[in-house]
């Protein structure tokens, strides 16, 4: 499972984020919290990675929800 999570708000990376964001932050935890829900990842781990720098393939903030848990069609 690799869920791609791109933010509406215009960020080029975490290093832009500010105070101001703490409700855009709210929303995402929210969104990643049912997404593990929805999907059971919890039993079978999850990580939630946002790429930086020179990792960073384009600049978006942008999260990506993986797990190696199999994801029935």
């Amino acid at each position: 499972l690799h869920i791609l999570l791109v933010p509406k708000r215009a960020r080029a990376g975490i290093q832009d984020l500010t105070p101001d964001d703490a409700d855009f932050l709210t929303d995402l935890v929210a969104s990643v919290q049912s997404l593990v829900a929805e999907y059971h990842l919890e039993p079978d781990g999850y990580r939630l990675i946002a790429n930086g720098g020179k990792y960073q393939d384009f600049p978006q903030l942008h999260f990506h929800l993986i797990s190696e848990k199999a994801v029935p069609s």
